[in-house]
């Protein structure tokens, strides 16, 4: 890649691709730098900490994992039919993207964490919006279970939360979480 070549946008698909072929769910500045024919220096250009380049990383990999279509559920699929579907799509996303799950809970857990997670809750926030508007439309769920304490928010982000932990520990299915959400939400 010629030093005029280089973008944003070309450095975080390299380390995208370098991600996928990866067994470890981190990235080296160094190895990104070589694999886009530029020095070291001219990364932190675009990117001044390493946080922040992981943190570009994720928020591409959640626009392509949750893209357009994807987040717009059936008219009459019950919500937790819509979560399990969600989560089968993010499992099959999680091959191709190999260790991003893993990657996005570490960015979460470190020195960056305010900063990461400022960055990627204004991100994933238009995701729990639409659980949170397919939560609320499903009229088979009584209205009455609803209060300041359980609250549709309070219930979407622990489900949110659920699902990145089974994903990045490898579950292929969300079936325990749909039995309790089934348990608390359709039971009279």
């Amino acid at each position: 890649m010629n030093k005029t070549d280089i973008s944003n946008e070309k450095i975080i698909e390299v380390s995208i691709d370098m991600l996928k072929g990866s067994e470890v769910p981190d990235l080296n500045m160094r190895h990104v730098a070589k694999k886009c024919n530029i020095s070291v220096g001219t990364i932190y250009n675009y990117f001044p900490t390493k946080s922040e380049l992981m943190i570009a990383v994720i928020q591409e990999v959640w626009s392509r994992v949750f893209h357009g279509d994807m987040l717009k559920p059936e008219v009459n699929e019950p919500f937790t039919q819509y979560i399990s579907s969600m989560y089968k799509r993010a499992f099959v996303s999680q091959k191709e993207y190999r260790n991003f799950f893993v990657m996005h809970r570490n960015i979460m857990d470190s020195h960056s964490k305010n900063h990461g997670r400022i960055v990627m809750e204004k991100y994933i926030g238009h995701i729990k919006q639409a659980l949170t508007e397919k939560l609320r439309s499903d009229e088979n769920i009584s209205k009455e279970i609803w209060t300041k304490e359980f609250s549709h928010e309070k219930l979407v982000d622990f489900i949110f939360e659920n699902m990145v932990s089974m994903l990045s520990k490898g579950q292929d299915n969300c079936e325990f979480l749909i039995m309790v959400l089934n348990k608390i939400l359709y039971t009279k």
